[in-house]
Order: structure tokens, then C-alpha cells, then sequence
């Protein structure tokens, strides 16, 4: 009887972290201190994507760099402009245009970004959504119908922090599934990377 109770305890336990959402995640890219991994989500064919990499810093010299998004141009993956349209304490509506392939409309979105503060782990995230807006768009945009996801900053002391996104985004349109998630570990990758070498920049500026 013990031993029934034992074995199928150790079922429960590995069904348990199988069916787990965290073991969906696959690695797809592991370079450059930068990890990236995808899944699959209910309800779509678009791949959900979550990387991170570790910085020399402070969470607040980092949270300044996401939270300036008028300067996303400079450093965030395929990102034309970004205009503010709404700001009320640490919530940033604004108008996103996205650097679209000239054969099909451009993708725009409003989107809501909130810095939260965690004050017993001292945590910073910073959450994206959709919301609607009323700025007209132009018969050559398209509006991404989803994008929504968040940043997470967390204090790994000495200086360090771990910087971690985790984004799903559906493109809309003519674009496949198939086509989009090609392209979905290159968002990631090239956002990080480029989060970090404006860090830089600012740390150390040109003189």
C-alpha cells in the first residue's frame, strides 16, 4: 500500500512539471549573454517569446532607458517612431509605428505602458497593452490587434540586474503565423542588445 502511494505520488509530481506552462518554453538562442525562448500559447499561432540577460547597472539608471519610449527608435527592434499621447504618474500611453517591409502596411498600435514597483522583492515591471485609440490612421497603416507582454527588472546585487521581457504579438494583416514567428527570436536578440548599448552610451557619453 506504501508503495502505491509512493509511485503515484512521483506520477502527480512529474505530470505536475510536464504540464507545467513554465516547461513550454523552449530555447531557441543563447549568445551574447542573451537567452531567448518561445512557446506556444491557447488561442494563437503566433509564438510568445521571453528573454533575458544580466547588466552592470542599477534597476533605476534601467528603468530610465524603458521607461524615455520616445527613444525607442534608437534601440528597440523595428521601431519607426513612438509619440505620447497620454501620461498620469507612471502610466505612458502612446502611438507606436513599427519599420514594415514597403510591400505591406505599416503596423501601428496605441499602447499603455505601467511601471510598478515591488516593494519587498524591489522589483520594477513594466507592463504593455493594447488600448484603443483616437488618433486616425492612414489607409497604408494597419493597427497590430496584439502585442502585449512586459518588462521585468530584478536586482541580482553587486550591481547587477537581471533584465527580462516577456512579449506576444500579432502582427495582423496578411502577415502568416509562419512567417511572423521566423522572425521572433530576432526581436528579442536585437531589443536587448540594443537596450544595452544604449545603457552604454549613456553611462558613457561621447565627448
Amino acid at each position: 500500500m506504501m508503495l502505491n502511494y509512493f509511485l503515484t505520488g512521483i506520477i502527480l509530481l512529474i505530470t505536475s512539471v510536464i504540464t507545467s506552462p513554465e516547461s513550454d518554453w523552449k530555447l531557441e538562442l543563447d549568445k551574447e549573454g542573451i537567452r531567448v525562448f518561445t512557446r506556444y500559447v491557447e488561442g494563437s499561432d503566433f509564438k510568445e517569446f521571453k528573454a533575458d540577460m544580466v547588466m552592470d547597472g542599477t534597476l533605476s539608471e534601467i528603468a530610465d532607458i524603458i521607461a524615455d519610449v520616445e527613444k525607442f527608435p534608437e534601440w528597440s527592434y523595428k521601431t519607426t517612431s513612438v509619440k505620447i499621447i497620454g501620461k498620469e504618474g507612471n502610466t505612458i500611453q502612446y502611438f507606436y509605428v513599427s519599420d514594415t517591409p514597403k510591400f505591406l502596411k505599416t503596423r501601428v498600435a496605441f499602447f499603455e505602458s505601467k511601471k510598478t514597483t515591488d516593494t519587498k522583492t524591489n522589483e520594477i515591471t513594466f507592463s504593455l497593452i493594447n488600448i484603443q485609440g483616437d488618433q486616425p490612421i492612414s489607409d497604408n497603416e494597419i493597427l497590430i490587434p496584439t502585442m502585449k507582454g512586459y518588462w521585468k527588472l530584478t536586482s541580482l546585487g553587486n550591481n547587477k540586474v537581471r533584465v527580462m521581457m516577456q512579449m506576444l504579438t500579432e502582427p495582423g494583416g496578411i502577415i502568416p503565423a509562419w512567417l511572423a514567428n521566423l522572425v521572433v527570436v530576432d526581436s528579442p536578440f536585437v531589443t536587448l542588445k540594443g537596450l544595452r548599448e544604449q545603457f552604454n552610451k549613456k553611462r558613457n557619453p561621447v565627448k
